[in-house]
């Protein structure tokens, strides 16, 4: 737990300290860490690593996408845990900082729509349905002017986005503005 600590002050500093942990190959240690059962601190810890590499201004999606860190923190939110709060913050960072090339890529490759969509119908937890519907936001956000979005991400001509968002009572502006 200390090391975690120590990361964490690491990468709570600026994107020249967040590009030293991606460069010390830091993040393929964390990804086999994820994989085995830990405790809820050091997850937590872990997650808040993640959540501010993926939160970097210089865009680190990439080598989160890379490493398979955004699978194992979908892994995270698909099952109940006491940090879904933290990986699915993860994953609003990385789309949030993310360019929309990135994003396209986790649609693609995650079909990150209908995993956040059957997120936010399954979750109680309010902070996770926050931050699953943030992530929703951003997601439509930079795809929505991408003319090469497949058809089954439309329902009626929209975003399966926005008419889940709609299903589901949650206002943008609203939820923008909190």
């Amino acid at each position: 737990l200390p090391s975690l600590s120590v990361m964490k002050n690491i990468v709570a500093g600026n994107s020249r300290q967040s590009k030293f942990i991606i460069d010390i190959k830091i993040l393929a240690l964390l990804k086999r860490i994820l994989l085995t059962k830990q405790p809820v601190l050091e997850l937590k810890e872990m997650f808040w690593i993640l959540s501010n590499i993926a939160a970097d201004r210089t865009g680190y999606l990439q080598h989160l996408i890379n490493e398979g860190i955004i699978s194992v923190t979908c892994n995270y939110v698909h099952q109940k845990s006491y940090v879904n709060h933290d990986a699915t913050w993860v994953l609003a960072n990385a789309i949030a900082r993310g360019t929309e090339e990135q994003v396209l890529q986790l649609v693609k490759s995650y079909n990150i729509i209908e995993f956040l969509c059957n997120a936010l119908l399954k979750c109680e937890d309010l902070q996770v349905q926050y931050n699953v519907s943030a992530a929703m936001i951003g997601v439509l956000e930079k795809i929505e002017e991408i003319p090469e979005l497949p058809e089954t991400l439309q329902y009626d001509g929209k975003l399966i986005v926005h008419f889940m968002l709609s299903m589901s009572g949650f206002d943008k502006d609203k939820l923008i503005q909190t």
